[in-house]
């Protein structure tokens, strides 16, 4: 074999040795910048005692980030890229307190979460009178910006009555801009390109008790809403 032979071999494996270790390196590059992103962590509590198995909701304006808590009540989130994030803790009638948060480019907490009872939640018995349910699903149809949901009302009233309910979204960032809309016939709602943000949803009917709660509106997720309202003085129905 001649030295220029050996030459050549020797060339083509340092190019192919070359070529692993910089295809290694852009494959690491690219794994390290998908794991990129803060960790945020925290401990709720209720009462003074930690919330084990309790749900907690990190809201940005693209999507809804949900965890449970542990045995111990930690919950944690990770790979958070920079920005502002609202945090809650909250399950029927127990609501927490809503954190706005800053991440930036480091991990943050332990946080300390404190949750509440909150009677609104329950205007007639806090055991079976439920009158606002949410969920948040990621958003395959629009971009977006999206609220829909079904109101019902107990006892029930001729569907041609449902459309006197009306149902505002009300911006909670100071603004208070407020958008309206009223159910059709079978009581569906749904608000399309709503901007991202924090809202407070009232449904209201004449002789009903009202519902009111806070939602969040994100980029990817559709918020899904059931409603209820009661009339006055009539009792509430047990699911």
């Amino acid at each position: 074999m001649s030295a220029s032979t050996n030459t050549h071999q020797i060339g083509l494996k340092l190019l192919r040795s070359l070529t692993f270790v910089v295809s290694y390196f852009l494959w690491f590059s690219y794994s390290a910048q998908g794991q990129a992103g803060a960790k945020l962590s925290g401990v709720v509590y209720f009462g003074g005692d930690v919330m084990p198995d309790f749900p907690v909701s990190l809201y940005s304006p693209d999507q809804v980030l949900q965890t449970d808590t542990d045995k111990a009540g930690r919950f944690e989130f990770g790979g958070l890229p920079p920005g502002t994030y609202d945090l809650q803790a909250r399950f029927w009638g127990v609501e927490g307190t809503i954190y706005r948060i800053r991440i930036e480019d480091k991990d943050l907490g332990p946080l300390t979460v404190a949750a509440k009872l909150v009677e609104s939640v329950y205007p007639l018995d806090p055991d079976c009178g439920r009158t606002f349910w949410v969920s948040y699903k990621q958003d395959t149809i629009s971009d977006g910006g999206h609220v829909a949901g079904v109101l019902l009302v107990y006892p029930a009233v001729p569907s041609r009555l449902l459309a006197n309910v009306r149902i505002d979204l009300t911006t909670a960032n100071g603004s208070h801009h407020r958008i309206s809309q009223h159910p059709d016939e079978n009581g569906k709602f749904d608000f399309q390109n709503v901007s991202p943000g924090r809202y407070s949803l009232l449904a209201h009917y004449r002789g009903y008790w009202k519902v009111q709660s806070t939602i969040w509106v994100t980029r990817k997720d559709t918020a899904v809403i059931k409603i209820i309202l009661y009339k006055h003085g009539h009792p509430a129905i047990c699911e």
